[in-house]
C-alpha cells in the first residue's frame, strides 16, 4: 500500500501543481528512510510506514503518522506482527502496535496519554477503499498489550541475553521466535472494522482544508518553525515523511483573528457539508482555543 500510495502521489504531482497559480504553487519535498534496517531510523523501531506533514504556512503545520495494514476477508485487521530486537535502543522484540505507540509518545510532551494518540493511525485498505483507525480509539487493546508486554519482559530478556552469549548466527530471527513463543497466550491480536470508519480521503481533507486555529481531528498541530523543523529532523530519518504545503492568498476568510474566533468561511462550510453528507459525520470546524495561543514544545 505504501509503494502504491507514494507512486500515485509522485505521478500526479505535475497535475496537482498545474492547478495552482504560479505565485501560490505549493512546494514538494522528498525524504527517505530505512524500511528494513536495524537502527533507530527504520520501520522496525518506529512501527510506522509513513508520515504526512501539511504546512499550512511557514509558521504552522499539521502531521499524522500511519501504519498501513490490509483488511482480511472477515473484516478484521491483524495488529500482532512482532517487531525485531533493538538492543542499542533498549528494545526487545514486541508487537508492532507497541512500537507505534512508543514512537508517538516520543514526539509528545512527557505527560501525554493514549488519549493524545489521535494522530497515529492504522491505514486499513482493501481493493477498493482505505480508512483509518487511530491508536486513541484502541486504548483498551493498547492497555492489554502493554500489560502483557511488561509481564514477559524478564523472561524474554533472559532468553535474548542467552542468544547473544551463545553468539547465535541468526540472532534477530531467533529473538523474534522467542518473543512469539512468549506472546502465544495473548489472544487479542486483531481489531475489527468500525461501523463508521474515518475515510482516508476525509482525513486528508480535514488536515488540508481546516483553517488554522480550528480543530482538525486526526492531526497533530505544530506551531512555530522550531516545532516544525524539529519534527522533520527527528522523523525524516525514521520513516517516510511526505510534505505538502497549503498555498492560499491571505483573505478575511482564511486568516484567523488574533483571538482565534473567526467563523468558518464558505470553503470550510462546503467541505464540512460534503463530508457530512457522504459519511454521516459533522466535520464543521470548531475553534481549538479562545484567545490562547496554540503551542507545542520543540521535538527533542
Amino acid at each position: 500500500m505504501s509503494a502504491t500510495f507514494i507512486g500515485a502521489m509522485a505521478a500526479t504531482i505535475p497535475w496537482f501543481a498545474g492547478a495552482f497559480p504560479t505565485a501560490f504553487t505549493p512546494g514538494f519535498d522528498w525524504h527517505k528512510y530505512s524500511k528494513s534496517g536495524r537502527g533507530k531510523t527504520s520501520e522496525g523501531s518506529t512501527g510506522a510506514d509513513f508520515a504526512l506533514l501539511i504546512r499550512i504556512s511557514d509558521e504552522n503545520a499539521r502531521v499524522a503518522i500511519f501504519q498501513a495494514k490490509p483488511i482480511s476477508e472477515d473484516g478484521s485487521i491483524d495488529v500482532h506482527r512482532i517487531s525485531p530486537n533493538r538492543p542499542k535502543e533498549g528494545m526487545l522484540p514486541q508487537p508492532q502496535i507497541l512500537r507505534l505507540a512508543q514512537h508517538g509518545f516520543k514526539l509528545l510532551p512527557e505527560n501525554a496519554s493514549a488519549d493524545d494518540l489521535t494522530w497515529i493511525h492504522y491505514s486499513i485498505y482493501d481493493g477498493s477503499s482505505c480508512f483509518c483507525i487511530s491508536l486513541s480509539s484502541l486504548q483498551l487493546l493498547l492497555a492489554e498489550y502493554m500489560k502483557f508486554d511488561i509481564s514477559i519482559q524478564p523472561d524474554l530478556q533472559k532468553r535474548v541475553t542467552k542468544l547473544v552469549a551463545d553468539d547465535h548466527p541468526a540472532l534477530a530471527d531467533a529473538a523474534k521466535a522467542e518473543a512469539r513463543e512468549l506472546w502465544a497466550p495473548h489472544k487479542s491480536r486483531k481489531i475489527e472494522r468500525p461501523a463508521d470508519p474515518m475515510n482516508f480521503v476525509h482525513l486528508l481533507t480535514i488536515g488540508a482544508a481546516t483553517r488554522w486555529g480550528f480543530n482538525a481531528p486526526g492531526w497533530l498541530p505544530l506551531e512555530g518553525k522550531v516545532a516544525i523543523e524539529g519534527f522533520v529532523k527527528s522523523t525524516s530519518g525514521s520513516l517516510r515523511l511526505i510534505e505538502a504545503r497549503v498555498a492560499l492568498p491571505p483573505t478575511p476568510e482564511n486568516t484567523p483573528t488574533a483571538e482565534g474566533s473567526t467563523k468558518p468561511g464558505p470553503k470550510e462550510n462546503i467541505v464540512a457539508g460534503l463530508n457530512k453528507a457522504a459519511d454521516g459525520k459533522d466535520w464543521t470546524p470548531i475553534p481549538t482555543y479562545s484567545g490562547k495561543k496554540i503551542s507545542m514544545k520543540p521535538v527533542r
